[in-house]
């Protein structure tokens, strides 16, 4: 699911383990980056971690191979559904509703695709001397793992019912739509392929929220590191400064990708809720005759699903960003000041000031949301002839071999 196409793993090279004598700054800053846990410098290879048997030089090949099946599958079946429709405009709210199951399925492999061709466009000499905040190098395995490090994966997993929600949640409901199409329509083989995608996409889905939800964790425990680090080397201005440098690179660019895929999950959200409920309005208003049974497990479907995709990236956030976190070790920073070293305190926090990965909230997001709004109440004005949803609007089969919603 991450870009692998990092074969070093080291983040550190030649004088700058363990065993080397603290003699300048550089060594102490460089060590840093080995911490555990537990705040222990611990130098480590790919053998030791176990990457060697599964990062090679055909890992970025297969990571882009599975993730553009996917990525071209999903595309493949909007294009199929665009044609089957053919601009009915009582088809557009069963469409907008289907596109935004779409989009959501998609887009972590399209993620995962940019992020692998964004690495090939650069050699890992260059790779490593990238500095700012960029959102990809959050999906590279050599970052993934310096974040890792940080929690007591060999111990426990950490929060393992998050992970079983994360991965349950998405098999519910992929396969609660499996059998529920197939069940009450005996539907085509495209059909049935669409619907093992779906599964499949929702559980990278999960997958992808329990990594953000480790990356969060991981930087939250690193923090107490870093605090102890400013503490140890309190009056060290160019040290600290170093160490603080590389915190807020990583931060940052955690955050660019968790405000890319927040605007994106609140945006699509909004469309998504918005016809759902213009379904609703229509089936309890009484302007469709719905059958009882079918509309009932429909609800559950689509209710499920809908929720699903806005609540679990929120969950593995802590929120709509990680402006929280970086707040946090601030507050933190400022508690620990003293008056002998006033002037020392004084400098960090203006450092942290400079160095700030917090950005203000994208109108991008304000503003589909707003659409997302506008179409609901658009729709709720017009008496205009709505195609219901039935399980052949999904499953691209003629829309006479059923008749679950009739207009009244």
């Amino acid at each position: 699911m991450i870009c692998v196409l990092d074969a070093d793993i080291n983040p550190a090279k030649g004088g700058t383990g363990a065993g080397d004598a603290e003699t300048t700054d550089g060594c102490q800053v460089c060590r840093s980056m080995w911490w555990d846990s537990g705040g222990l410098c611990r130098p480590y290879s790919e053998t030791d971690i176990g990457v060697c048997e599964w990062n090679h030089r055909g890992s970025t090949v297969l990571s882009v191979i599975w993730s553009l099946v996917l990525f071209a599958f999903t595309l493949f079946e909007m294009s199929l559904k665009i044609e089957y429709l053919g601009g009915k405009k009582r088809d557009l709210v069963p469409f907008i509703s289907y596109a935004t199951h779409i989009f959501f399925n998609m887009s972590i492999p399209a993620l995962i695709l940019l992020t692998n061709f964004r690495h090939m466009q650069m050699d890992r000499r260059r790779l490593r001397r990238v500095h700012g905040f960029r959102w990809w190098k959050a999906l590279s395995i050599r970052y993934i793992v310096r974040r890792v490090q940080h929690l007591e994966m060999g111990y426990q997993l950490p929060c393992r019912g998050f992970l079983t929600v994360c991965l349950g949640w998405p098999l519910f409901n992929g396969m609660y739509s499996l059998i529920f199409y197939v069940t009450m329509s005996g539907s085509l083989w495209q059909a049935k392929l669409s619907l093992v995608f779906s599964v499949v996409c929702m559980i990278v889905w999960g997958a992808f929220c329990y990594l953000v939800l480790l990356l969060r964790l991981a930087f939250l425990q690193q923090q107490r590191l870093e605090l102890g680090f400013l503490w140890k080397h309190v009056g060290e201005v160019d040290i600290c400064r170093r160490r603080l440098a590389m915190y807020a690179e990583d931060l940052g660019s955690m955050r660019r990708l968790v405000s890319i895929w927040i605007i994106m999950v609140a945006a699509i959200s909004s469309w998504a809720f918005s016809s759902l409920l213009y379904w609703e309005y229509l089936a309890i208003s009484g302007g469709v005759k719905v059958k009882h049974d079918y509309f009932v497990a429909f609800n559950i479907n689509i209710w499920s699903t809908n929720t699903m995709f806005l609540a679990l990236p929120l969950l593995a956030v802590g929120g709509v960003d990680l402006k929280g976190t970086w707040s946090q070790f601030k507050q933190s920073i400022s508690q620990m000041r003293c008056e002998t070293h006033d002037v020392f305190w004084d400098k960090i926090l203006a450092f942290c000031e400079e160095q700030s990965p917090v950005t203000r909230v994208k109108m991008l997001t304000l503003m589909f949301s707003a659409l997302g709004l506008f179409l609901g109440l658009h729709l709720s004005m017009e008496n205009q002839d709505v195609y219901m949803p039935t399980q052949e609007t999904y499953l691209l089969t003629p829309p006479d071999n059923a008749s679950y919603f009739t207009h009244s």
